[in-house]
């Protein structure tokens, strides 16, 4: 499947699939520039086109994938003699993996011990459908939302404050949060653009 150039997509590792997002990979590299003390916009918005136009001449049969978008990334580092980015970004990534299966979130209402291991897509979902975000608005949430639950160094985590840091994400965010009888929900399709600047990172 060849990719048009504003209609490249990337399949998921959940099966799902999602539009490439420029912004969410130039984050990602200028994460990995900084730890290393390299950061230059120009640069990482050059590697993201590099990777965009390499996106885009794609021609199997199916999507490409978010690891392989993953190894474009550190691709394109190394080739820009940006290796220790490259080791940085690996080392992030190993890092986040290694989060999602230590961290386990406690329901009162789920059978057995009542916990399962962490997983951002329920978080996604919840914002699509509790609070009518559009679905790269969420995952955006969604990784902010997971950052603030790593940051915690809790092992378990209960679904109430689960909840509750998906309220306080919301409203960092300036995305009003209404009553709507039993959920709580935002204006649907509701777009982000920057955090509130008050909101401590």
């Amino acid at each position: 499947m060849r990719c048009e150039t504003d209609a490249i997509i990337i399949a998921k590792r959940d099966g799902s699939f999602e539009p490439f997002r420029a912004a969410k990979l130039r984050r990602c590299l200028m994460l990995a520039m900084r730890s290393c003390h390299c950061d230059i916009a120009q640069v990482a918005d050059a590697l993201v086109e590099a990777v965009a136009r390499h996106l885009r001449e794609w021609d199997g049969p199916e999507p490409p994938t978010s690891a392989y978008l993953y190894h474009c990334a550190r691709t394109v580092l190394r080739q820009t003699g940006l290796g220790e980015a490259a080791r940085r970004l690996a080392g992030h990534r190993r890092q986040r993996v290694a989060q999602r299966r230590r961290l386990r979130v406690f329901d009162a209402r789920r059978l057995g011990d009542g916990s399962a291991p962490w997983r951002k897509g329920p978080v996604v979902a919840t914002l699509e459908h509790r609070y009518g975000l559009t679905r790269p608005v969420a995952r955006i949430l969604a990784g902010e939302i997971e950052a603030r639950a790593f940051a915690l160094k809790y092992r378990l985590i209960a679904k109430p404050l689960v909840d509750e840091l998906i309220c306080n994400e919301l409203a960092a965010w300036g995305l009003v949060v209404e009553a709507t009888g039993e959920s709580r929900g935002v204006t649907p399709n509701a777009s982000v653009a920057s955090p509130d600047p008050r909101k401590e990172k």
